[in-house]
């Protein structure tokens, strides 16, 4: 006999960051951006900036992922964004993205952009999904990699 078997994926929310979040910032930045640098009191101070907005997947009561914005004059600019290795696969990249680009364009922004590892095409094909547009690439490298620029309008 054949017993079924329900498999329910646990529900992702996409909430603002705050103080219960800091540490989960923290250690995803340090480990998927260490290059930035950023200490507990640095990701503390940016997300306590209201130019820079923090944005986490939340699944099952634990962070799951983050995307990074900030707010410029006439744009808005994408900065980071990962999701731990577990919940990969599961469209909260997307979620992440898309939520950002409603907050942008809420804040009156029409025009969104970010850089981008040449070599990363998993954050390439998302944020194209999304629809963002390579334009170019940078005149310098980061991180010793080449940067595509790309641009959302």
């Amino acid at each position: 006999m054949e017993i079924a078997r329900t498999v329910e994926k646990p529900q992702v929310q996409i909430v603002p960051a705050g103080q219960k979040h800091l540490y989960s910032i923290a250690s995803m930045t340090e480990r998927y951006f260490p290059y930035a640098n950023f200490s507990f009191d640095e990701v503390k101070r940016r997300v306590a900036n209201p130019y820079i907005r923090y944005l986490v997947a939340i699944v099952g009561g634990f962070t799951a992922g983050f995307v990074d914005f900030e707010l410029k004059e006439d744009r808005g600019q994408i900065l980071g964004l990962a999701v731990l290795e577990e919940h990969r696969g599961r469209g909260i990249g997307e979620m992440l993205a898309r939520s950002a680009l409603g907050e942008i364009v809420e804040s009156g922004r029409q025009r969104a952009e970010l850089l981008v590892a040449a070599d990363n095409a998993p954050a390439i094909s998302l944020y194209e999904k999304v629809g963002f547009a390579t334009v170019g690439k940078t005149n310098y490298q980061l991180w010793g990699k080449e940067v595509l620029v790309m641009v959302r309008k």
